[in-house]
């Protein structure tokens, strides 16, 4: 088994989400996460806050950072400015870069494109939060290894939601078409979710066999690691004095729904008669509804309009937008945590987790990931659900009325078993002893299952088995692909002429007779996208001075005299020798100084 301890690094993909979590919203802060709230607000498509997906990225990443046996990471960033704010919540971690501890490096992906990516150096590479961008998509992880990395290394690929519509074509498929290997994981965080993206992938397969007649397949593993979440801060707390904090009654009984407030995500207007039938049975008893978290603008409106009508609207509040410490003291002051999730968005369900956490008994809709993470009688309870087939004429709607179209009509077609999730609530309310056992029994499964040390330690076998099977692995050489443009293939004919490595360079008179190669400076903005290098210019000059030859010559007189020339390939032959620039990376910059008339052909 190889030693994860080793100085090999473990490769992250730090997607912009994953640190653009700021707690639910840290409100009224002027520190790191508001700094890089506002740096990333242009680049957000939704104004309706944090989802789970980022949050649970952001959880995985700081339990591996912390706890990881591993000793060496590498994070790989998409643009400059996400490394002071990346830096500094290192620091925030108990981190420091370069530490006896953990060795942290923070580089721009753009590095892998002008310097390559030397495989023996990494233990494996992850992407946690995966997207369907075409610069950062599910399927750059392997670009990367098929086409900057020397040696074969492990390749996981954390997934979240899979049911939105453009993953289809965008996302999976392109997945699919990348060179997979034996030594590759998509990671999915419950059962429910892993036999889900079988039967994606298995009908894309077939589609492809249907119009194409190939049959592209994933030649990777799929394994199951549950999310995680910050059992420190997330934890049984003294009741009475939070809910005196958060101005609650002591003496309520409160059933909290905590996460995204949306009809997407879970339609909470069922529930309103449910609520006014338990205050009914319970005369005697002050019961609230706390329902928290970030908002679709409006939702939360309607579910206090329904709880109006039907006479419980004392009996309901709303919290939107709290702040990562209140969210901390609200979880431990419930009695019930009460989750109504009805959508195929949800893979996992980390607010219940949450809930487990702070040791509050849960009532949840038996869907998805509550199956794996909700231990029935044990933890709390979940509630059937029901839904039939009926989504056929689904199967077009999301490429012309988007997925939210989609989500909307699949929720409204599952129902929850509203009488019995009323009847276990009830059984709550009147067994003090129940949940104070189920309470304990959630804190106990949380910190063996949800911990940051426990999902790191299962995160740490599965690369160190996957680093095995890498060496055993046998890479197809092949460089195709239908979607990489081959710009000279299709272009060249657009020019007047093209050089050969046959042409014969020089410098130019005018470069000879009193232009400073060393005051060469390339535009601003090349030189910020590394796209090209004032020291490489430099060395190409110096390259022409000497000739084909390399003898050193009195540079003192070397303007007066007849450049020494040289051939295009052996010119980049001789720069290969002494530099790490690819081929074509050393003709542009070779190109751009016979733009500027720094250097001549024949």
């Amino acid at each position: 088994m190889i030693d994860i301890r080793s100085q090999k690094a473990l490769g992250i993909l730090v997607s912009p989400g994953v640190h653009s979590y700021d707690g639910i919203l840290k409100q009224r802060t002027t520190g790191y996460w508001s700094a890089l709230r506002r740096a990333f607000r242009p680049h957000r498509t939704s104004d309706h806050g944090i989802r789970g997906h980022v949050v649970a990225a952001k959880n995985v990443v700081e339990a591996l950072l912390c706890n990881s046996r591993t000793r060496a990471y590498e994070l790989f960033i998409h643009a400059g400015w996400q490394a002071a704010a990346l830096n500094e919540h290192i620091k925030q971690c108990g981190l420091t870069q370069g530490s006896e501890t953990r060795r942290i490096r923070v580089s721009l992906l753009g590095r892998i494109i002008t310097g390559g990516l030397d495989g023996s150096d990494l233990l494996a590479w992850f992407d946690p939060l995966p997207t369907k961008s075409p610069s950062s998509g599910i399927e750059i992880s392997q670009r990367i290894r098929k086409h900057h990395a020397s040696l074969v290394y492990p390749i996981t690929t954390l997934m979240h939601g899979l049911s939105l519509h453009p993953m289809l074509y965008e996302g999976f498929s392109r997945f699919l078409l990348e060179e997979s290997l034996a030594c590759d994981s998509i990671i999915c965080t419950t059962n429910t979710s892993r036999s889900a993206l079988s039967h994606i992938l298995d009908h894309l397969a077939e589609s492809f066999y249907e119009v194409c007649g190939g049959r592209p397949t994933y030649r990777g593993r799929v394994d199951v690691i549950p999310l995680c979440v910050n059992t420190q801060k997330l934890c049984p707390r003294d009741r009475p004095k939070v809910r005196d904090r958060l101005k609650l009654k002591k003496d309520a009984f409160i059933i909290l729904t905590l996460g995204r407030i949306s009809l997407k995500k879970a339609d909470l207007c069922p529930f309103v008669p449910v609520l006014r039938a338990l205050v009914d049975r319970n005369p005697n008893k002050h019961l609230l509804w706390v329902i928290a978290g970030t908002e679709d603008k409006g939702y939360s409106d309607s579910v206090l309009a329904a709880a109006r009508e039907a006479g419980v609207r004392k009996h309901v509040s709303v919290l939107v937008n709290i702040s990562d410490e209140t969210k901390e003291h609200l979880l431990p002051a419930a009695d019930v945590f009460l989750s109504l999730s009805d959508t195929v968005q949800e893979s996992f369900g980390l607010a219940p987790i949450e809930a487990m956490s702070c040791g509050v008994p849960q009532v949840v809709s038996d869907w998805d990931g509550h199956r794996d993470t909700i231990v029935h009688g044990l933890t709390g309870f979940r509630v059937p659900t029901t839904w039939m087939d009926c989504t056929s004429d689904l199967a077009n709607t999301g490429t012309i009325a988007g997925p939210g179209y989609d989500h909307l009509c699949l929720g409204q077609s599952i129902a929850i078993d509203m009488k019995q999730t009323g009847d276990y609530l009830q059984c709550l309310i009147e067994n003090e002893n129940m949940r104070r056992e189920m309470g304990h029994c959630s804190r106990v499964r949380a910190l063996e299952m949800y911990s940051f040390e426990s999902v790191a330690k299962k995160y740490d076998s599965l690369w160190a088995e996957l680093a095995e099977i890498s060496q055993l692995v046998q890479r197809r050489q092949t460089t195709g692909g239908v979607d990489r443009p081959f710009y000279f293939e299709f272009f060249s004919h657009y020019a007047t002429r093209t050089l050969q490595d046959e042409a014969v360079l020089r410098l130019s008179p005018s470069a000879r007779a009193g232009a400073s190669a060393r005051r060469f400076r390339v535009n601003s903005v090349l030189a910020a996208g590394h796209i090209f290098d004032d020291s490489i210019l430099q060395l190409i000059v110096e390259t022409l001075k000497r000739g084909k030859s390399g003898d050193r010559r009195d540079y003192a007189a070397w303007a007066t005299e007849e450049s020494p020339e040289i051939a295009l390939g052996d010119l980049v032959g001789t720069l290969r020798t002494i530099t790490e620039k690819g081929p074509d990376v050393l003709r542009r910059h070779i190109m751009w100084l016979i733009k500027y008339g720094i250097v001549e052909f024949r």
